[in-house]
This record gives C-alpha cells, structure tokens and sequence, in this order.
C-alpha cells in the first residue's frame, strides 16, 4: 500500500491559521499573506518567503507578500518571463526545487479551480530530505490555493456590493435633487417670465389697450369646432337652395360634400385669469395679439433661498460621495 501524504507539520499549520485569522480580521488577501509569510519564513528556515499573484488580463505576477524589508527583485514581472521565479513556478504543476547562485529556492504553483492563482517562492529553505520537503510544500500550496482563492471571489462580492450600495445612493441622491429642482422650476418660471418680458419691452411702456377693449368667452372647444361649422355650413346651403326653388317649397334635402377641410389656430384678443394666494386676489391679463402681460404674481424671496440652500447642499453631498 502507498504511503499517503502526510499533513503539514506544527509550524506549517501556524502559516495557514494565521492567514485564515488575518481573512476574518480584514477581508482582504493582502493583509492574510503578510501574516502567512511571516510565519511560514521560520517554519522553513528560509532567507525570504514571497507570494506572488496572477492577474490574468496583465498577463503578470505581482508580489502581494514578502518577508524581505527591500525586496530585490521588481514587484511585478510577465507571467512569459522565463528568468523571474514567480512566473517558472506558475508553469508547474507540483513544487520544484531549483538551484540558484545564492542558494536553494522552491518554487510551488496556487492553483484554483480551473485558473492559476499565482506562486510561493521559498529562497534559501534548510532541509535534509528533499523529498519529503517538496511534498509538505505541495499539501502547504494546495490548501493556501483553497484559501486565496475564497479570499479573492470574497473581494469580488465585497466590491460588488459596495457598486451597488453606491449606485442606489447615487439614485436615492437623484431623486431628491430632481424633486429640489421641480420645487424651484414652479416659482422660477414666474420669476423668468416677468424678466422675459421685461426684456423685451424695457425700452417702451406696456400697452394698456386691453382695458378699453370687449372681451368675448368662447366656450367652443377645438374638436368642436369643426362639426359646428359643417353644421353651419349645410344650413346655408339649404337656406340658398330653398330660395332658388320658384314657389313655396317645404322639406328640402341638400346634399352637401364638404372636401379639403382646415383649422387654423388663431390668438384670441386677450386671455383673462384670477387666483387666490394666501388670502389675495392675484389678477393678469395677455394680449392675445402682441403676447405681453399685465398683472402681478406672488413671490417668495424667503422660499427662493431656501431651494437654493438645498440644491447647494444636494449637490455638495453628491460631490463628497463620487469622492468616496
């Protein structure tokens, strides 16, 4: 019977308790590899010990973690970089010990499911029974790969819900400065059409013309207009046949066909309207003809800066959250 793997001793699984307690204190993988390597450095008695990283859209490895104060070689190399240890040991698929100048070092790749995750390079280990060393990396690797790899779709999922807790405030923040600005669109759209129609009459006086003139409700509505006058129009036409008919005549039927038939809207003299505001009697009148307006509108200075001082803060909130 085959010998099966033995689980990584005591001071191995010291590394991989402390990467798991830093992933319940932080929620970050950062901070879970610092706390590894600091104690898997020891537990081999190693000159340095490093995590490497795969981002696969770069097509590079960066160092996440180190034990070495100034790291000597670059904190991001290619994954094709045939000379950087990080990458060679991405390509393996068990730990690998090369022989280096300075040394020793084992290279074991972080394998998730289906991807690789990145490389646990171990510069300088003391060992006595390779062997036996490579195959306590390898369990050490695949259960570190395990962790990583939840730590990662962890993250994912953390800044995913974050995306979407901002986009609801985002719109929540919308749709009250939206509600802010249909509150000052009402009085301010008084407010520019008096100065509208200042403008165009500031170098003339306004024409009282209207006060002398009759004024005429029409209580005929637009879609009504058009069978009245077919209606007017037929008797006309029975009263011109009937008078053409020598003698007396009774019963008449006309038969009329009415073709190319047109409205047109035209501008009455003068539109007339009265409201109530706080106990008063507001009154204004518009010349049909030349478009100006004569009357006053209540105004609320107090109200005006009120909306303002709002929109101001909306929009000095919504600038405080697209910063954060």
């Amino acid at each position: 019977m085959a010998d099966l793997p033995s689980p990584p001793s005591a001071p191995y699984r010291d590394a991989l308790g402390a990467f798991f307690r830093a992933v319940s204190a932080t929620l970050a993988v950062g901070p879970a590899l610092d706390a590894f390597v600091v104690e898997a450095n020891p537990a081999f008695n190693a000159r340095r010990t490093s995590v490497w990283l795969h981002e696969r859209r770069a097509r590079a490895l960066n160092l996440t973690a180190t034990t070495a104060e100034r790291p000597s070689a670059p904190a991001r190399v290619s994954a094709d970089d045939p000379d950087a240890l990080a990458a060679r040991g991405l390509r393996l698929e068990h730990p690998q010990v090369l022989r280096q100048p300075d040394g020793p070092v084992v290279v074991a790749p972080l394998r998730g499911w289906r991807r690789a995750l990145g490389t646990l390079v171990i510069e300088g280990p003391v060992f006595s029974d390779e062997a036996r060393l490579l195959m306590q990396i390898d369990e050490l690797a695949r259960q570190l790969s395990v962790g990583v790899e939840n730590v990662l779709l962890l993250e994912e999922v953390l800044r995913a819900r974050q995306r979407l807790a901002q986009s609801e405030k985002l719109a929540s923040l919308g749709q009250f400065v939206a509600g802010i600005a249909h509150e000052m669109n009402n009085p301010l759209q008084g407010v520019l059409g008096h100065l509208e129609l200042l403008m165009r009459t500031a170098d003339r006086p306004l024409k009282k013309e209207l006060r002398e003139h009759v004024v005429e409700d029409f209580g005929l509505s637009r879609r009504g207009a058009r069978p009245h006058a077919r209606r007017l129009l037929l008797e006309a036409e029975r009263a011109k046949a009937a008078a053409a008919i020598p003698g007396k005549s009774r019963n008449v039927h006309v038969s009329t066909l009415f073709t190319n038939l047109q409205s047109v809207p035209v501008l009455l003299p003068v539109w007339i309207s009265s409201y109530r505001f706080k106990g008063v009697t507001y009154r204004f009148l518009i010349n049909g003809q030349t478009g100006e307006l004569i009357g006053n509108a209540p105004f609320s200075y107090g109200k005006l800066a009120l909306i303002i001082a709002l929109a101001l803060g909306a929009l000095g909130a919504f600038a405080l959250l697209a910063a954060s």
